[in-house]
């Protein structure tokens, strides 16, 4: 099993369009690995027949929506909680596991490269966005029952000020991005008409809400900021150094969201998710490359920390690749019991001058190289080769 996890692995290496083609024979395509660790059948005996749970019948009652895999999601969740505990600023992103079959916990999102993708929340009285930072938040809280005042931070996406006024009730701040337009958002902050420079602030109990234009305006909500602003400096192309004015809350969300997008890029470098009718199959290869990419993140800290030179990305997969299919191959196939002749024909097919002379009784034989009997027309008669040094090879007698 563990080989054919680093097969799959392998797959997100080398991309080729078809499973087919990494056991493809022809000249353009063909590939040494995968035949010597796996035949083409066996691999395929366990991607279709790849299951997490006991079949259940047609008519059984449906305890979760995702129960034919949430022990392997259970155990992963478990796995990432426990292995490395989290600090009290949090980043929240999404990570869309696409699929468009016909399943009932299916979400749609039209502004992602993934717009269709499968869904497990909690909440259902909530909006979907807001259901996704509670689901994380809340299996933090249970597994960390000790860790008080987080600060969670997201995009636009997930931001609004209900889902600022539920955490807080935890004692839990957030700081995101907001779209202007989101229903509670009031006029002003809707339609900002500000300058380059200037900030427009609205709050709400302990909810702020800010517009800041730059180049743009940005606008952002936040539990735990206010509208203060800092002085930092700015180097544009020209090499110079400027001063300018920036709101904290800006700043400070810049600095807490930036390890984001080094995950999403470390999930499509070499992601090696295959289109599948099965809604678990994409589940469990989405848990494959999660994990692996947590497992990366984890040693290339450790090894910063301890100041050791740490392997790119690419050679961490090959590591992984190499320890999960060790010694496994496919075995040689048993040679077949063949003409006496034919284990000496490396002998006979050299460049060596072969010297044809007939037996002199006239007797022949059927040549190892090219006579076959189980085919039409197929004997090809011989005589002694004196050029072989085998008395029992025989070569086909020609007239050039």
């Amino acid at each position: 099993m563990k080989a054919f996890i680093g097969l799959n692995i392998n797959m997100g290496i080398v991309i080729l369009p078809n499973l087919k083609d990494y056991w493809a024979t022809d000249f353009l395509t063909t590939q040494e690995f995968f035949p010597k660790v796996f035949t083409h059948q066996r691999f395929l005996q366990i991607f279709w027949m790849l299951h997490f749970s006991e079949p259940t019948p047609a008519d059984a009652p449906i305890h979760t929506w995702t129960q034919k895999a949430q022990n392997y999601l259970s155990y992963l969740s478990n796995k990432f909680l426990s292995i490395l505990k989290p600090s009290k600023n949090i980043a929240i992103d999404e990570s869309t596991v696409g699929y468009k079959g016909k399943i009932s916990f299916k979400t749609y999102n039209p502004q992602k490269p993934r717009k269709w993708g499968l869904r497990t929340l909690i909440r259902p009285d909530l909006p979907f966005t807001s259901r996704i930072v509670l689901s994380l938040f809340e299996n933090i809280r249970i597994e960390y029952p000790d860790l008080k005042g987080m600060h969670i931070y997201t995009d636009r996406i997930y931001t609004n000020a209900p889902l600022a006024q539920e955490l807080s009730l935890f004692k839990c701040h957030l700081t995101g991005t907001i779209n202007p337009r989101r229903k509670g958002n009031c006029e002003e902050i809707k339609k900002p008409k500000i300058s380059k420079g200037e900030t427009l602030t609205y709050r709400k109990n302990n909810i702020l809400l800010l517009s800041w234009k730059d180049k743009r305006i940005v606008t952002m909500c936040s539990s735990w900021h206010d509208s203060s602003v800092e002085t930092i400096e700015r180097h544009t192309k020209q090499a110079l150094e400027q001063i300018k004015k920036k709101t904290l809350v800006v700043s400070d969300y810049t600095q807490n969201m930036g390890g984001v997008d080094i995950a999403d890029q470390l999930a499509s470098t070499y992601s090696f998710l295959r289109k599948s009718l099965k809604w678990w199959r994409k589940l469990f290869f989405w848990g494959l490359e999660v994990s692996i990419i947590n497992s990366y993140i984890l040693y290339k800290e450790n090894n910063i920390k301890h100041n050791i030179k740490y392997k790119n990305h690419l050679e961490f997969r090959k590591e992984i690749i190499m320890e999960f299919i060790k010694n496994v191959r496919v075995p040689q196939e048993s040679r077949k019991r063949v003409h006496q002749s034919s284990l000496h024909t490396e002998e006979c097919l050299t460049n060596k001058l072969h010297v044809m002379v007939r037996h002199p009784e006239g007797k022949t034989k059927d040549c190892s190289v090219c006579s076959n009997r189980k085919v039409k027309r197929g004997r090809k008669e011989t005589v002694f080769c004196k050029t072989c040094t085998k008395k029992t090879w025989f070569v086909h007698w020609r007239l050039f």
